[in-house]
């Protein structure tokens, strides 16, 4: 697998969804994110993953933000925020991209950042947890393979699975699914998770 192709299917997939499926796929995005650094997580951390995560379903189930959605992510966009920059310096990229990815989604809830701002890191988020055993400073390498049986294959997929499944969902089945983005995980993959 060419790491490059599967991270621009992705990237280029998010933002070809509405707002509305684009919420639910990056819930499911995120989710896995949260897996790839579970074990580096404060519990600080984990609270404000979830914490976002259920904005975002609430928001993806209710259609649209309602007010204390939009009150609620600007809350949690603001301590993302300040995670991001005081921090930095003390984690991995991977883990600080996942950050950034929770904090622009939380931000676009809010409407200060634009739809699919996002999306724009969760190839980094997702990529450079696997690449920390190289030496030296992670680069793009526009080359990179990737072996299908690999970590970094899997997690590809999965988001590729994400991202297509979430798309190619009829109306009427997402309305049969309630909008619950944890029911469309589980009906585009099987039931499994990352």
């Amino acid at each position: 697998m060419r790491v490059q192709d599967a991270a621009d299917a992705v990237y280029l997939g998010l933002r070809s969804l509405d707002a509305r499926r684009y919420l639910c796929a990056m819930w499911i995005v995120c989710g896995a994110l949260r897996s790839a650094y579970e074990d580096r997580l404060s519990a600080d951390e984990s609270v404000l993953m979830a914490s976002t995560l259920r904005v975002v379903r609430d928001v993806v189930i209710s259609g649209e933000p309602t007010a204390d959605a939009v009150a609620g992510a600007a809350r949690l966009s603001e301590q993302w925020y300040q995670m991001t920059t005081e921090r930095e310096a003390e984690v991995m990229p991977g883990q600080w991209n996942t950050w950034v990815v929770f904090r622009d989604l939380a931000s676009e809830i809010t409407g200060v950042a634009p739809r699919y701002e996002s999306a724009e890191r969760v190839d980094l988020a997702a990529t450079d947890r696997l690449r920390e055993h190289l030496r030296g400073p992670l680069l793009n390498d526009p080359d990179e393979e990737a072996d299908e049986s690999s970590p970094m294959a899997h997690m590809l997929a999965f988001l590729e699975l994400a991202v297509a499944g979430t798309a190619g969902l009829p109306e009427e089945r997402l309305r049969d699914l309630d909008w619950d983005p944890s029911q469309v995980q589980a009906e585009i993959s099987g039931g499994s998770a990352l």
